[in-house]
């Protein structure tokens, strides 16, 4: 028990010292920034704003300084001749403490992973979507005015042509290997006339924001559907960014997919928990390439998706215009 009693008091005499080493090296982040970045700061509040930055803690932080306390406090009451001060050799510790922190020596590319992950807002990934989502689809395809929607301006394309949309949603391509052609090409698919440009003002200049259409070379039921159709462009900047050598890094290289996949899905929570979008658009996230290697094809895959969608809603149109003449006819019966 004594030799347990003694392991404990070494752990929060240990923990103790790092505390104050942390302390100390905050302090020193304190000068560094307060002196050398200051501009990155406002005046009128610089140094308050560094102290909360430099002494702000993690929940896993707080709790482990809580349990320390705690355990060190138990002990403190069972033996009053304990107490929280480390023993002077512990002290010559600290800076073991402040090189394991300098050097990072747990960091390792994972991290980076891990951080992309989380929810924060700060990685590029999240950025691009917000961008997105903010200067484009929030914007151009509600119907903010009369006529200015994308589901407006898809049916009045259905009516001025004469022909069916798939679906009356904008759909947005966003491929595995990042590459979006200017014109989609395909054995399926065929471009054809634009919907009708919307204007929207935007930071002082009135843009126009025009989507393309695409016509299903083949039919779903003896029609030809169309599409409006296109690919994310932050993902086609994306591209570019890794194929440039002034903008590519090794890291964003290495973590090209998890940024990808940190797009869709930031994305995907941007679209459908916003109302005016939730209805307006369909994202699709494909991979380029088939599981036996072959090149994936655009338009075979529209194709096979939106017909699978078409026939399944007609087979459940049918189903219930069966069971509500059925029930009418009960009710006939009855009477």
């Amino acid at each position: 028990m004594n030799a347990f009693g003694e392991y404990i008091d070494n752990c929060i005499y240990i923990l103790v010292t790092f505390f104050i080493a942390d302390v100390l090296l905050r302090s020193y982040k304190v000068l560094i920034e307060y002196f050398k970045y200051k501009n990155h700061y406002f005046p009128e509040n610089r140094l308050w704003t560094i102290l909360c930055r430099a002494f702000s803690y993690n929940v896993a932080s707080l709790v482990i300084y809580l349990l320390v306390i705690i355990v060190a406090l138990i002990r403190v009451s069972c033996d009053k001749r304990q107490h929280f001060i480390p023993p002077p050799i512990y002290f010559a510790f600290i800076p073991l403490w402040w090189l394991i922190s300098l050097s990072q020596m747990g960091h390792s590319t994972i991290d980076y992973a891990m951080f992309i992950r989380e929810n924060h807002g700060l990685d590029s990934a999240s950025s691009m979507a917000a961008n997105y989502f903010h200067g484009y689809l929030k914007l151009a395809l509600p119907a903010v005015n009369s006529g200015t929607g994308i589901r407006e301006r898809i049916e009045f394309y259905e009516q001025k042509h004469g022909v069916k949309f798939a679906t009356k949603r904008l759909v947005i391509l966003i491929p595995s290997k990042l590459f979006i052609k200017s014109k989609f090409e395909s054995l399926y698919l065929e471009k054809a006339e634009a919907l009708k440009s919307a204007y929207h003002n935007r930071a002082g200049v009135f843009r126009a924001y025009q989507n393309d259409v695409y016509r299903f070379t083949k039919p779903i039921n003896n029609r030809f559907y169309y599409l409006s159709l296109e690919g994310a462009t932050p993902i086609l900047t994306f591209f570019e960014t890794l194929n440039l050598p002034l903008t590519k890094t090794k890291q964003i290289e290495e973590m090209q997919r998890e940024i990808l996949l940190k797009f869709y899905k930031y994305l995907r929570k941007l679209v459908y928990k916003w109302p005016e979008t939730e209805e307006e658009i369909d994202l699709i996230f494909y991979d380029d390439y088939k599981p036996n290697g072959g090149k994936q094809d655009i338009g075979e895959m529209l194709f096979t998706h939106f017909k699978h969608l078409i026939l399944s809603m007609e087979s459940k149109n049918l189903t219930e215009s069966i069971r509500k003449t059925l029930d009418y006819d009960d009710s006939r019966h009855d009477y």
